[in-house]
């Protein structure tokens, strides 16, 4: 029971307009007459459209931890296991962002994929190549995070990572620095 009404569990959640519609079915009073209520939640902050990201790892752990701190932050956010999901991913979503693991498993679909491959792939598509990029990876080797800055790469963290230095980073980048954690 919510503000006298009770809430059946009846839900149904759609895209219309550019805006998320939740249809919920609920009950009003004791002998509960039917209600039917809409609520309209726009895909628009106060500052414009919601932000896409594109996460890609190999780690679905890494991915979903990354993924819940990016919604909760107002983020729309799409992932990606592999290179060929996240060129795939980067056309079909044009995110506003990119963050990219560096290490993959060495061959995926006959394909030796890894992060710096991926940035190659994306600097040739017309709709990425101008996608800032953000690189996560668990190496601590110090040529890695050389060849990913010389390679575009607008920003670089060590896993484990810290999501609210991520955050602060990912709304610079964004030019929203307004938003809190």
């Amino acid at each position: 029971m919510v503000g006298g009404l009770e809430v059946k569990g009846h839900k149904m959640c759609f895209a219309w307009q550019g805006r998320l519609v939740i249809f919920t079915d609920i009950a009003v009073g004791e002998n509960a007459s039917r209600v039917s209520m809409m609520t309209f939640m726009s895909t628009e902050s106060a500052s414009g459209p919601v932000k896409k990201i594109l996460v890609v790892d190999d780690n679905e752990i890494i991915l979903k931890t990354v993924s819940l701190k990016l919604q909760g932050a107002g983020y729309e956010v799409f992932t990606a296991l592999d290179g060929a999901e996240a060129v795939a991913a980067a056309r079909k979503e044009n995110p506003d962002l990119i963050l990219l693991d560096i290490g993959f498993p060495p061959d995926v679909a006959g394909v030796p994929w890894d992060g710096f491959r991926v940035m190659e792939w994306f600097h040739r598509l017309d709709s990425a190549k101008k996608i800032p990029v953000i690189i996560i990876t668990g190496s601590e080797d110090p040529k890695i995070k050389e060849r990913a800055t010389s390679s575009g790469a607008v920003a670089f963290f060590h896993k484990p990572i810290d999501h609210d230095v991520l955050l602060k980073v990912i709304r610079s980048v964004l030019g929203d620095p307004t938003k809190s954690a």
